[in-house]
C-alpha cells in the first residue's frame, strides 16, 4: 500500500471536518481511513471525548 503525504492545510481543512461532521463521516467524505482521521486529530490535540461526542450527535 502506498503511503500518501498530504500537506499541513488539507491536514487543517480535515481536523475542521472533523469538528463539524465527526470523524467517520469526514473521513468518507475525504476518502480517508478513520485511522488516519483519529491520527491527524490526535496529533491536533484535539480530546477523544470531543470526538465520540461529535459521533453520538
Amino acid at each position: 500500500m502506498r503511503s500518501e503525504v498530504y500537506s499541513k492545510e488539507f491536514k487543517d481543512a480535515a481536523v475542521k471536518k472533523v469538528i463539524k461532521l465527526g470523524p467517520s463521516k469526514a473521513a468518507k467524505e475525504l476518502g480517508l481511513p478513520v485511522s488516519t482521521i483519529f491520527g491527524w486529530s490526535k496529533m491536533y490535540g484535539m480530546s477523544s471525548s470531543m470526538k465520540t461526542k461529535k459521533q453520538n450527535q
